[in-house]
């Protein structure tokens, strides 16, 4: 488990209650579940039909588009807790990025079936069974 992540780091302080310091609060960025990686993988390896070309597409959907203001705001609500956090303003990572999903959608009919929302659920659930450490430093690839 990755807790330098920022959904995973989020929704780690914020299932455990600890105080963290969010970085420029308003910046946009798209965000994807592994398992919907995962799954999109195996099902164009699996099917013969699917032409992909040399196309690139954007994982995700138009709805996992976060500020990450929002992202805490969704995490909170999706774990019936309380954000602990403090907006430092700015920080070193200006990158701020909304994607479009347009062509998955259109060209491969792709719909992820999990989001933020899922995700804080699985963290907050994880943690007070007690199957991740809630001991970030353990877990972070920093």
């Amino acid at each position: 488990m990755r807790f330098d992540l920022t959904v995973n780091e989020f929704a780690r302080a914020i299932a455990m209650e600890a105080p963290f310091d969010v970085y420029d609060s308003e910046t946009w960025r798209p965000y994807c579940h592994v398992n919907d990686f995962a799954e999109l993988i195996c099902g164009i390896c699996s099917d013969t039909n699917i032409r992909t070309g040399a196309n690139v597409f954007n994982v995700g959907s138009d709805e996992e588009n976060y500020r990450k203001i929002d992202l805490i705001n969704a995490i909170a609500q999706a774990t019936n807790r309380t954000a602990r956090f403090s907006d430092t303003g700015n920080g070193a990572d200006r990158r701020n990025y909304r994607v479009s999903f347009a062509r998955i959608v259109e060209e491969l009919e792709f719909k992820p079936r999990y989001g933020v929302e899922y995700s804080a659920r699985q963290i907050s659930e994880a943690l007070s069974l007690g199957l991740l450490s809630s001991h970030e430093a353990h877990y972070a690839n920093v």
